[in-house]
């Protein structure tokens, strides 16, 4: 593992090489672990530098390179300190010892004279002014575009297809065309569901309109770590009957904890024990008394500390049953065994009518989808894996009528698990050819966890 200095020298770069099997050398993807001031634009503008005038007769090496960032305004502003930097190298007359200084960096890196790359560095900066169109400095979300539009046939979209920025204005539309049809006579599903919903609500003392919480609870259908669920979720049985089998199951398992208390409660009063005699007193003697009151199955039982003195022989001068101490381990091994079915269980049943309108609604947006020539932003992710995961680099780059051999990508704690996955394929394709690759993030600064990223 090498070593790779920021601006400033400070130690923050890890380079592992990868070995070329071809050329028998070594050929470094970098990951630059670079937090906020430390010189980590600079050093991958320097990166893309060195790339673009590696070769002297290379002069289009641009248009092989391709760097990504998370925002618009981002990949803007690496465009301009790119050409920016060569602008410096290319005159330096006009930018004396800051042009002098640069071409000597840069020249160390290559092993060139300064005045070798201020040579290169005009003519691929007039290159790249020329083929504008063919300098790749873009967002993760354009490049899935491109690949999208690229596989366009393959997923039965339209060559004009629109892209949703505002998917809450999309599903907004989905919740109010749903509520309009409540009453048609082929929807007689839907409308028993919606007004068994709003009785339910009503019941448990809500507001009976629930638009703005069904609107809420759709927003999962846009987060991609929800994805898996929502497949699942579109194969269920939401019928009233498989309602009714989950509330009888629930209060099968109330019934049962609830009566083992209450016996337990019972046995500790014939043991007539007050809580001086138990060891630990009050600490012991509370949680066993609190049996009575429970009405359903509780979040919690009992702390490790009951648990340690119902194991335990008690001490002399007290008094704690054998029968009893058994009895309550069996609880809460009991308990230990059903928790966490128990609350899926009933965190199935609230959400049931939401999880059974959001699969409604999840078929009414690919109705949208195909009858208004719509993609969701959210889909983009989703769409390229389904391609890509079994093809190769090169069937990729086929389609794109571009093949990259270098990539740069930045921000890499906000790219989400999909869109790294969607681009393994060419990264590893890139460095099974020797090729340079540069990967820049910081866990730090992770902001879109919440949309999937892996920090």
């Amino acid at each position: 593992m090498l070593r790779y200095f920021s601006r400033d020298h400070s130690d923050f770069v890890y380079i592992y090489p990868v070995k070329n099997a071809m050329q028998h050398s070594l050929k470094p993807l970098k990951i630059l672990n670079a937090s906020a001031g430390s010189g980590k634009t600079f050093n991958l503008v320097k990166e893309y530098i060195q790339l673009l005038l590696s070769e002297e007769h290379v002069t289009t090496r641009f248009a092989h390179i391709i760097a990504m960032t998370f925002t618009n305004k981002a990949a803007l502003e690496m465009k301009s300190r790119i050409i920016q930097a060569l602008d410096e190298l290319s005159f330096p007359d006009k930018y004396k010892k800051k042009s002098d200084d640069y071409a000597l960096l840069i020249g160390d890196a290559l092993g060139i004279n300064p005045e070798e790359v201020h040579k290169r560095a005009q003519i691929v900066l007039k290159n790249i002014l020329h083929r504008y169109e063919d300098f790749h400095v873009m967002t993760i979300d354009k490049f899935n575009l491109k690949l999208i539009r690229s596989f366009s046939r393959d997923l039965n979209l339209p060559n004009d297809f629109e892209i949703i920025l505002n998917e809450t204005e999309v599903i907004e539309r989905v919740v109010d065309s749903m509520m309009a049809q409540l009453g048609q006579k082929e929807l007689e599903k839907l409308t028993q569901l919606v007004f068994a919903y709003a009785k339910d609500n009503i019941e448990e003392g809500q507001k009976w309109d629930f638009r703005r919480d069904l609107i809420k609870f759709a927003s999962i259908l846009q987060k991609e770590n929800y994805f898996t669920i929502v497949e699942k979720l579109m194969v269920s049985d939401f019928s009233s009957e498989t309602l009714e089998t989950l509330k009888f199951e629930r209060a099968r398992m109330v019934d049962h904890f609830v009566g083992k208390c209450q016996t337990i409660h019972q046995l500790f009063l014939t043991e007539n024990i007050s809580s001086d005699e138990l060891p630990g007193g009050s600490a012991t003697y509370n949680p066993i008394v609190k049996l009575k009151e429970y009405p359903s199955i509780p979040k919690d039982l009992f702390t490790d500390a009951f648990i340690a003195k119902c194991e335990s022989e008690p001490p002399a001068k007290k008094r704690f049953p054998f029968e009893l101490r058994q009895a309550l381990l069996n609880l809460h091994n009991e308990w230990s065994k059903v928790i966490a079915s128990f609350t899926g269980l009933n965190l199935f049943i609230k959400n049931f009518y939401n999880m059974a309108l959001l699969q409604f609604m999840a078929k009414q947006l690919e109705t949208v989808r195909k009858d208004e020539q719509l993609i969701r932003i959210s889909e983009f992710n989703k769409l390229i894996s389904d391609l890509v995961k079994n093809e190769d680099a090169p069937f990729i780059y086929e389609r794109l009528g571009t093949r990259f051999h270098h990539f740069l990508l930045d921000e890499f704690q906000d790219t989400s698990h999909l869109q790294w996955l969607n681009m393994v394929p060419l990264f590893h394709e890139s460095i099974s050819q020797g090729n340079n690759n540069l990967i820049v993030g910081d866990p730090k600064q992770s902001i879109y966890r919440f949309k999937n990223g892996v920090a």
